[in-house]
């Protein structure tokens, strides 16, 4: 079966042309799989395998552009969301290229879905999906390397407990302005460099300090500013989108009232979701119920 879609997919992209598609994303992809993709060596530079981490080390790789699938825990059209913005991060595809993904259900070694995406254009509103939008902001490569940690949470929790948490990153000082803390900073006091997002302990903190209350505030160079940070939202300004809370309104409208990008979990779906100027612009949907 995975090579009859394959063949497919590699069919489509050649009815498409390279000037209309530029590449294919091939996600659940076995070691079986490889030997008949290098027997298609023609196509090579074509493919985009999307790997799960632990797959990583596991086959030969060489030769083909790699991105991780990290959002295992998600719906297929989030994890094909999810490798798009990685691809853009990387440069392997642009704002304006056309991608044909191949992929099956997480964690299973058969493929059974094959989707065009245009991505210029939106998913439909239940899907938000407007990644023209994020790319124009300078934060957007730091905001993806948030939306890792994000993905990270709702996958794993913490200590066996669902997550929800907002990360607001860019343009700190005015959203300091329009915030106050919750409680005592837990990152106040600490140099720079003790507070970068790439710092290993930073990371853990983050997971630490994402069972507490309030909002984390980051910089446009990545710096942890607070955590535990409440969002003075104007409530002239509030509009509560359906099926969103308090913490998903006060983070939009944070984005409205700042040139800042909003990455929010929702601790009772794990959905996560983006916005800048106002809009939700990014959303990954979770297949599976929250930890307990």
């Amino acid at each position: 079966m995975n090579k009859v879609l394959i063949k497919y997919a590699l069919e489509l992209f050649k009815e498409y042309g390279s000037k209309e598609v530029k590449k294919v994303f091939l996600f659940n992809i076995t070691e079986k799989d490889l030997r008949f993709l290098r027997q298609n060596a023609d196509y090579k530079d074509k493919l985009v395998l999307v790997m799960q981490r632990e797959e990583l080390n596991s086959f030969d790789l060489s030769g083909f552009d790699i991105l991780e699938d990290k959002a295992i825990t998600f719906s297929r059209f989030s994890r094909v969301k999810q490798a798009i913005l990685m691809g853009l991060k990387k440069n392997i595809i642009n704002k304006s290229d056309r991608v044909i993904c191949v992929l099956g259900a997480s964690k299973s070694a058969y493929l059974d879905t094959i989707t065009v995406v245009d991505v210029k254009k939106s998913f439909p509103q239940e899907f938000p999906f407007f990644p023209k939008k994020l790319m124009k902001h300078k934060a957007f490569e730091l905001a993806m390397n948030i939306l890792d940690i994000a993905v990270e949470l709702v996958n794993e929790g913490r200590e066996g407990k669902a997550i929800g948490t907002t990360f607001i990153i860019g343009d700190s000082g005015n959203v300091m302005r329009h915030s106050h803390q919750l409680i005592f900073n837990p990152f106040y006091g600490y140099k720079k460099s003790a507070r970068h997002i790439s710092n290993v302990q930073v990371l853990e903190s983050i997971k630490e300090f994402s069972k507490i209350d309030g909002a984390f505030i980051i910089d446009d160079d990545g710096y942890v500013i607070s955590a535990g940070r409440y969002l003075d939202a104007k409530s002239e300004e509030a509009i509560n989108d359906k099926g969103f809370g308090s913490r998903h309104n006060s983070a939009k409208i944070m984005t409205r009232m700042t040139d800042s990008i909003a990455i929010v979990i929702s601790e009772s779906t794990g959905k996560i979701t983006i916005y800048t100027k106002g809009e939700n612009v990014f959303t990954l949907e979770p297949t599976k119920s929250r930890i307990g």
